[in-house]
């Protein structure tokens, strides 16, 4: 854990001092877009390969549906706040 905390604090440090090189930051920018869908492929890979998940997707049902969608509001709506909060 205190090493995850290091390195979160170190990409801080760096970003605070690499904030005014714009080749960096838009090599970061397309780094951080690359990882995520990575990430979101990996774990669509992971539920379509669990045979569980896949016979009882049906059966899942309107609260997970439910749940993702106010997730992913809730998300967006967090990101918008922020934005205009500190971005702006």
């Amino acid at each position: 854990m205190l090493f995850l905390i290091f390195i979160m604090a170190l990409g801080m440090v760096l970003g605070h001092l690499l904030r005014n090189k714009t080749k960096i930051i838009s090599v970061n920018n397309k780094l951080t877009t690359l990882s995520i869908f990575l990430l979101l492929f990996v774990l669509g890979y992971g539920v379509g390969a669990d045979e569980k998940i896949i016979s009882n997707l049906m059966s899942l049902g309107w609260d997970a549906l439910v749940l993702s969608l106010g997730s992913i509001l809730g998300s967006i709506l967090c990101v918008r706040f922020v934005e205009r909060k500190f971005f702006s």
